[in-house]
């Protein structure tokens, strides 16, 4: 990934549709601060992340 280690790259700017807390409202397993969600960032998540392996229209699932 040397594409991305020059020094012309940008910073991305932007909103993300992920809301977290401000302030940490727990500790997480290992004992670093830990900030909740709301419930709809939960749900998009959620929704993302179980996309991946979605089959798509030109790459379908591998046949064995």
């Amino acid at each position: 990934m040397t594409k991305f280690n020059g020094t012309t790259t940008r910073t991305a700017t932007g909103t993300s549709p992920v809301k977290t807390a401000s302030t940490a409202t727990g500790v997480t397993f290992e004992g670093a601060p830990g900030y909740a969600r709301d419930r709809k960032s939960e749900l998009f998540l959620l929704a993302v992340t179980n996309m991946v392996g979605e089959a798509t229209f030109y790459r379908g699932r591998r046949r064995p």
